[in-house]
């Protein structure tokens, strides 16, 4: 699927999951797997509809902020194992709220969106000289498409049918991978996005295997690599 075709779908769903507030009929469930790229953050600088800010009390309040911060989310970044585990204590409680069908009906048709891999590369083994030595590049790429792969298998047992990706842009094109670069012209740092270009190539051939085996399986995936770079080289063309 097209990246804008994808950008319009997880769009559709925000709006319908809102709407749904108002007619539950509308709306499915859309459950959001990911690092820090869908981080929920902050919105402080919004002050258009302030009941959606969180820099107020409850927020902030589990210790490990001094003090409301605007986040939504109350720590680090988690990692995807832990996102597992938490899903599937979600499950047990929304089968208590909501009885076993009606729940298993709502995973079923849910949306799961997954955006993974950026955290993976950037912290985990370009700034990781240890890893490194441990790992060859196409290697570790390996590893971190493995665990992807895994997850939507096991979500997939747990009722899961209909998947998003936001594939990886050319890492090495951030800011902090330019300066690790030194290039003083500001170019790109190649490894990064060669890495990135790795990930995405070797994530699209496992999710046709992966639904090749598993029955009703759909996963858009989206080319968010080459979307992102044609604005960048090319930003007049939009």
């Amino acid at each position: 699927m097209r990246m804008e075709k994808l950008l319009v779908l997880v769009c559709f769903l925000a709006i319908s999951v809102f709407a749904a507030g108002e007619d539950e009929e509308n709306g499915v469930a859309l459950f959001i797997f990911g690092d820090s790229t869908v981080d929920p953050g902050n919105n402080n600088y919004i002050s258009a509809v302030p009941q959606f800010r969180a820099d107020h009390p409850p927020y902030g309040n589990n210790g490990f902020f001094e003090k409301p911060t605007g986040r939504f989310c109350e720590g680090r970044v988690v990692d995807l194992k832990k996102q597992l585990d938490q899903f599937e204590e979600l499950q047990d409680k929304l089968v208590e709220k909501l009885g076993s069908d009606e729940a298993e009906k709502l995973f079923s048709e849910a949306v799961y969106f997954l955006s993974i891999g950026s955290n993976d590369y950037l912290g985990g083994y370009l700034a990781n000289p240890e890893i490194q030595q441990l790992h060859p590049p196409q290697e570790y790429v390996g590893m971190v498409v493995t665990n992807v792969t895994k997850a939507i298998q096991i979500l997939y047992s747990k009722g899961a049918r209909k998947f998003g990706n936001l594939g990886l842009s050319a890492l090495g094109c951030l800011p902090i991978m330019r300066a690790m670069a030194n290039d003083p012209n500001g170019g790109c740092l190649a490894a990064a996005s060669a890495m990135a270009a790795a990930h995405n190539s070797a994530l699209s051939t496992a999710f046709q295997g992966l639904a090749s085996v598993l029955p009703g399986l759909t996963i858009a995936d989206s080319n968010f690599y080459d979307f992102l770079n044609d604005r960048l080289e090319q930003p007049s063309k939009y």
